[in-house]
């Protein structure tokens, strides 16, 4: 199967799974994606220390890391979409290990993952690598911060603030935008 299409694919069963869910609802079980839970939220993150050191509207700089365009899925509630980039420029490689926001009564890392057909998401102990001189991109189907049990819909247009916990560069705060439903990027170009 092309990526593209396991993209499309994890889209919709995401939106799918997040237009049905009940922001009354308790907290599911983020891991069961067979109908019975709700979707996630996903972002995309590259991180930084403590701090909100931002470089533009939509990159934040901590030390040696860049977090380039936050952004999320709007949803009526329960969960959500978000994504973003980080950069290393340093020596030495970090690790995102957690996130945390008001808008969700519970925040972790997750990987999606194909197993006997279906995607499930999966808590990612480890965290996601950021690499020395590289980069890592949290995605849709791929790593991600999920926000389950949001406490307000994601509208699109609006933005809230996550903040992102590094091994070395410790937290930054950093300020999602919410964007349709069904995007799949950040919906901007950059030039690197």
């Amino acid at each position: 199967m092309n990526r593209t299409l396991v993209a499309a694919l994890t889209a919709g069963a995401l939106l799918s799974f997040a237009a049905s869910a009940q922001a009354s609802a308790p907290v599911p079980n983020p891991h069961d994606l067979d109908g019975q839970g709700v979707g996630p939220l996903i972002l995309a993150a590259e991180g930084g220390q403590h701090g909100h050191g931002s470089m533009s509207a939509d990159s934040y700089q901590v030390g040696d890391l860049v977090v380039e365009a936050p952004w999320s899925r709007a949803s009526p509630g329960g969960a959500g979409g978000a994504f973003m980039v980080i950069h290393n420029a340093g020596r030495q490689s970090d690790r995102l290990i957690a996130a945390a926001s008001d808008m969700a009564a519970r925040v972790e890392v997750h990987l999606t993952v194909m197993q006997d057909g279906v995607m499930r998401m999966r808590h990612a102990e480890d965290g996601v690598e950021v690499p020395a001189g590289g980069m890592a991109e949290l995605k849709p189907g791929g790593f991600h911060v999920m926000l389950m049990g949001l406490t307000h819909p994601l509208e699109e247009g609006s933005s809230f603030p996550v903040t992102l916990t590094f091994e070395r560069a410790g937290d930054i705060v950093v300020d999602v935008q919410v964007r349709a439903a069904g995007a799949m990027d950040a919906g901007m170009q950059h030039s690197h």
